[in-house]
């Protein structure tokens, strides 16, 4: 995100965590750019509510979204 500037005022973006999913279930991907190699590839990752997912079962659904983006 870009700096603002509010008067004599500067601000700076800084990205926090506070250890709480603001959603259900949020997948976020991103393609980043291609590396020195020419690889490329999507990075995510997977946020969920715990009171309704456990662990094994966003394995599973992260497992199961792979798979469709191969084929």
């Amino acid at each position: 995100l870009p700096h603002l500037t509010i008067g004599d005022i500067n601000t700076t973006y800084e990205p926090t965590s506070t250890g709480t999913s603001r959603f259900d279930l949020l997948f976020n991907i991103v393609e980043p750019p291609d590396d020195e190699n020419g690889n490329t590839g999507y990075k995510g990752i997977v946020e969920y509510a715990t009171d309704l997912f456990d662990r094994e079962t966003i394995e599973q659904l992260t497992t199961r979204f792979t798979t469709l983006l191969r084929t």
